[in-house]
């Protein structure tokens, strides 16, 4: 078998197993089956490139989005949000965070050096409400919104919430994280 052939395999295996992880709602798709792919080589090769080093579900959990609420790609041409009501945070014991990723899954560079955001996330500022949005785009928004900024490249880009030490709520899947938004 040529190279060709075996690199089509590779790529299709990636995306059946990929296609086929655990579910997507608003969005965001995860699984619990991270870190547990035993003799599933789709899921295992999936995990390969999308989730590199993933751990047991009640250590950590993984869910990635690639786009908005409206089911569009998300792209720093646009603004986005992501909006959290009053003590609707990510259920977790530990911490939790987003990170942006390019189509390669590399962290996108920006000139704030700041790849992702979340409850470790020195002044990040909650609303009057109690309720938390997180700023995504690439144009720096004004004094009051830029603790809350996650920098958006001028292209195509994915979101990878993470949730540290995950409450029961996320193991269950009853905690559902909101859609990213555009503004």
């Amino acid at each position: 078998m040529s190279n060709q052939p075996r690199a089509r395999l590779w790529r299709r295996s990636l995306t059946s197993g990929g296609a086929s992880i655990g579910e997507t709602v608003d969005g965001w798709r995860g699984s619990l089956a991270s870190g547990r792919c035993s003799y599933d080589w789709s899921l295992t090769a999936a995990n390969t490139k999308n989730e590199v080093g993933t751990e047991l579900a009640d250590q950590v959990v993984y869910v990635n989005t690639r786009v908005n609420a409206n089911d569009q790609a998300l792209d720093g041409a646009n603004r986005h949000v992501l909006h959290f009501e009053a003590g609707q945070t990510p259920a977790v014991a530990s911490m939790w965070n987003m990170a942006m990723y390019d189509d390669d899954m590399l962290f996108v560079p920006n000139d704030i050096d700041r790849f992702s955001i979340g409850s470790t996330t020195e002044g990040l500022a909650n609303n009057a409400d109690g309720s938390l949005t997180i700023y995504v785009q690439h144009a720096q928004p004004d004094a009051e919104h830029a603790a809350n900024w996650l920098s958006a490249p001028h292209g195509s880009f994915n979101l990878t919430m993470r949730y540290y030490t995950p409450l029961s709520s996320v193991l269950d899947r009853s905690y559902r994280l909101p859609p990213v938004t555009r503004a």
